[in-house]
């Protein structure tokens, strides 16, 4: 009788040890792939709201300073920094540019958010078309007639370009607050998993040391 006792009671011992293992195994099968699952998904809020928000912010610093840069070429304040005026204008125009081209072409942007840029590109257009107009005036002489472009034509699709970039990066703010949630409530979930496997491979080991104790006993 005592064999017998004793001899379930190892039993018992080694199926305890399998579920305790098995218990281990399932925690660290959440975990990797809990981790993995968080990874994408921080590297979603990266790819898609970090690095499009920096390069909007970087187009709307950029046209700004080339508005900034006109009108310091226009007031004939900076007539020693003419050449550099008109440098800085053409540079910050091809790195804007660039930065379009290529979120037209990546996967960065949402389709609609795409379209947003489009809209903006079109408009960018607009206006450049003016400020090459304002320059060429200038570069002719012909100062007043510059001014007066600058100051009641240029207005008008600059604030239109500007205000299309703030919707953009409005949408971008909306889809990063979204991806953000969506990563904490996966971290929640892995938490929750984790602790409840936890709490399993804890039980068993309790009553894997109740089913050793009692066999101990009985011997």
């Amino acid at each position: 009788m005592i064999w017998n006792i004793s001899r379930l009671g190892s039993k018992r011992v080694i199926q305890g040890f399998i579920g305790i293992f098995t218990v281990v195994f399932i925690v660290a099968g959440i975990g990797v792939l809990g981790l993995n699952k968080l990874s994408k998904s921080l590297n979603s809020v990266y790819k898609n709201s970090l690095i499009p928000e920096r390069d909007l912010a970087t187009i709307t610093k950029l046209q700004y300073d080339n508005r900034f840069h006109l009108e310091e070429l226009l007031t004939g304040l900076s007539a020693s920094k003419h050449s550099e005026l008109l440098t800085a204008i053409s540079s910050n125009n091809q790195k804007l540019d660039a930065i379009l081209d290529k979120h037209i072409n990546d996967d960065y942007f949402i389709p609609v958010e795409k379209e947003h840029l489009k809209q903006y590109q079109r408009v960018l257009k607009q206006y450049r078309i003016l400020e090459r107009k304002v320059i060429s005036l200038h570069e002719t002489g012909k100062t007043d007639s510059a001014n007066i472009v600058f100051k009641f034509q240029t207005y008008v699709p600059f604030s239109d370009a500007i205000k299309r970039l703030d919707k953009l990066e409005d949408e971008e703010l909306s889809t990063g607050a979204e991806e953000v949630k969506t990563t904490l409530e996966l971290a929640n979930q892995v938490r929750l998993l984790m602790y409840v496997a936890v709490f399993v491979a804890i039980l068993i080991a309790v009553l894997l040391g109740t089913v050793v104790g009692r066999s101990i006993i009985d011997r």
